[in-house]
This record gives C-alpha cells, structure tokens and sequence, in this order.
C-alpha cells in the first residue's frame, strides 16, 4: 500500500480487502495528522476520505493535485464505525 503525507496529512490508500469489507470502491484513510497545516483540527486518524470537492478519490497523487488546485476543500468520508462527517480545509498554501 502507498503511503504519502501530503501538507501534513499522512494519508494511505486502502487495500481491495479494506474497500471490499467497507463496501465503498475509492478513498484513502488517514494516518497520522499530528502535524497537520489544515485549519481544521478535528480531522481524525482512521477518517476514510472518499471525496474532495464531491470528487471521488482514486489515488494519493489524485488526492493531492485536488489540494493543490484549490485554496479551500471539502474532505467528505467517514469513520470505521460507520460515522459520516465532513470538513472543510482553507488556506492550504501548497
């Protein structure tokens, strides 16, 4: 599995097992985010993103030309337990 920290963000793309076992077919889960740039602190290790900007994300590298291309996202995912959340992330300065 591919592994990259992007402005602060460790995410990991989930195996076909994981994806399988969560019933969803793209997204990348976060990993670490102690040293996080984004505004938003709540952003938890384990939140499975699956869109930015109502993108579906394919890949690490899919997952960071999105933040470079915008100065404001909407991460959109969820939780191992099944819980839906959402944040929005400004002045990512990439």
């Amino acid at each position: 599995m591919k592994t990259a920290a992007i402005s602060g963000i460790q995410v990991t793309e989930i195996s076909g097992k994981e994806k399988s076992t969560l019933g969803i077919n793209y997204g990348l889960k976060v990993t670490n985010c102690k040293s996080m740039r984004f505004n938003d602190p709540n952003v938890n290790e384990g939140f499975i993103i699956t869109t930015v900007n109502g993108v579906p994300i394919k890949s690490i590298q899919h997952f960071g030309e999105l933040l470079k291309e915008n100065d404001g996202v909407m991460l959109d995912g969820f939780y191992g337990d099944g819980t839906h959340d959402h944040y929005y992330l400004e002045d990512l300065h990439l």
